[in-house]
């Protein structure tokens, strides 16, 4: 997936350095650093889940740069990619890998309901849209 050519508006994710990705997306990733000691979590660690946060934050960018109605495809393909690094991101954290913590409701684009998905975050019962652009074929 690293090598991924899927964009929208002109973003191609998996090109973006880590200085590029600091000017372009406007958001900030803070870590916990009670977790980074409880866990156990060395300095490469943090530096990996730093870059894997900002891989994570090109793509939703990009995401948001997508038009549902013509890029529906390009949407799902870069949802799974912020997928497989969110599975990624528990196992740097040292977290068994884990579907259900995942926040797939957060996505651009995504119609899923966010309170029941809010409500039920942790546990095996996820919410879809059968009219969502990322998820109607989960439910």
């Amino acid at each position: 997936m690293e090598n991924s050519e899927v964009k929208c508006g002109g973003i191609v994710p998996s090109v973006v350095m880590k200085e590029t990705v600091r000017q372009r997306v406007k958001k900030t990733v803070f870590l916990n650093p009670n977790l980074i000691e409880k866990q156990g979590i060395t300095p490469e660690g943090v530096e990996k889940i730093m870059t894997l946060h900002m891989r994570k934050l090109v793509i939703v960018d990009a995401m948001e740069a997508c038009n549902p109605v013509i890029d529906g495809a390009k949407l799902r393909e870069l949802a799974d990619q912020v997928t497989e690094i969110e599975f990624e991101l528990q196992e740097a954290w040292r977290f068994p890998r884990n579907i259900d913590y995942h926040k797939f409701w957060e996505l651009p684009h995504c119609s899923c309901p966010k309170m029941d998905n809010n409500d039920d975050w942790g546990t095996p019962y996820h919410h879809y849209s059968e009219k969502c652009v990322l998820h109607a074929d989960e439910g």
